[in-house]
């Protein structure tokens, strides 16, 4: 191996492991992406990976997914996607370990199907078991959502 690409190599491993530290340490809420299908996934990724979020939960379409997390109950998780389908929402809840005790469902449009490519990131292997031992790997951490989220919570608080 040359030098150069052994710095190189070595340069990405320790800022990898040095964004891991921060995250393990800082632990930032991040409730939004960057986009539509970022916010969606983070917060399909967040239940599946959040057992503890099993009280109400709350699927549907982008009409549900637009009341804000503190407008709910507590023990209340909403796990409605923007542009998508109730029924996503609903299969990885029946595919959850531990169900939750009530489900409440909104459906706008009867005609959409589940996303069965979102449920099986959400939920397949290997990813869960990436996002359990590498949190740089969850769709919240990357550095792109990060800073959005982080921008839109300052913009809200000012």
């Amino acid at each position: 191996m040359s030098p150069l690409l052994r710095n190189v190599a070595l340069t990405f491993l320790v800022t990898l492991a040095m964004y891991e530290g921060f995250l393990r340490v800082a632990a930032p809420q991040v409730d939004q992406g960057q986009d539509q299908f970022a916010t969606n996934t983070i917060r399909l990724e967040n239940y599946v990976d959040h057992p503890e979020m099993r009280g109400t939960v709350l699927v549907g379409s982008s009409l549900s997914a637009r009341i804000p997390d503190a407008a709910l109950p507590r023990g209340w998780t909403n796990l409605s996607l923007a542009g998508g389908s109730a029924l996503t929402g609903l299969e990885i809840v029946a595919n959850a370990a531990r169900a939750p005790k009530v489900v409440l469902v909104e459906i706008n449009f009867l005609d959409r199907t589940s996303d069965r490519k979102a449920v099986s990131r959400a939920t397949g292997w290997p990813d869960t078991t990436l996002r359990r031992l590498f949190w740089f790997y969850r769709t919240a951490y990357r550095p792109m959502n990060l800073l959005v989220s982080s921008v839109a919570r300052w913009v809200k608080a000012h």
